[in-house]
């Protein structure tokens, strides 16, 4: 078991320095030139590091849920914990048009965890209510109709023209977890 640990973290430091050093182009990191020094502490590593603790935080999040609701299928997309909070992030940045101060990055944020969290405590009612098996099941069922109200609220944006791209960009990064923002300042 602890060699299986041992190779595991192993492989993964060598994947984190071939990504850092080696990908796309080659940047020695003991090399003094200003370019490369600030695509590597300005670019290569925030984005790294986010990626890192993302898979980290999503494996964990993943485990809690399985140990919460006694499960081993449970998990944040199985249950719809994920599509709530894309749910949420949609509603936010229709309601933006209205509000402009809601779509800064700390409120699309915040609507994503009050929506993870909204549907969460919705799960564990009915875990509570139905039992752990029905879980699965009524997540599932959350799931799809998380995407159906996403997508009308997308068709909703469009209808009253408010489909340009940098204001659907934060709800399409939300969705596709994109790491092209990612700085270290």
């Amino acid at each position: 078991m602890k060699s299986r640990i041992l190779l595991s973290l192993t492989i993964l430091i060598t994947l984190l320095i071939i990504n850092i050093i080696l990908i796309p182009n080659w940047i020695n990191p003991f090399q003094h030139s200003d370019i490369d020094h600030q695509i590597l502490w300005t670019y290569r590593l925030p984005k790294a590091f986010t990626a890192l603790f993302a898979g980290i935080s999503l494996s964990i999040s993943g485990f809690i849920l399985q140990q919460l609701f006694r499960n081993y299928l449970a998990g944040p997309y199985i249950l719809g914990v994920s599509s709530g909070a894309s749910l949420a992030v949609a509603v936010l940045i229709i309601g933006a048009h209205y509000f402009p101060i809601l779509q800064s990055g700390i409120g699309i944020s915040l609507a994503g965890f009050i929506g993870a969290m909204l549907v969460l405590l919705l799960v564990l009612s009915v875990s509570r209510k139905f039992g752990t098996g029905a879980i699965i099941l009524f997540g599932v069922i959350l799931r799809a109709n998380h995407r159906c109200f996403s997508e009308f609220t997308q068709l909703f944006g469009i209808a009253q023209r408010f489909n340009h791209f940098t204001r659907w960009q934060p709800f399409l990064m939300w969705i596709q977890i994109e790491l092209y923002r990612v700085h270290l300042c």
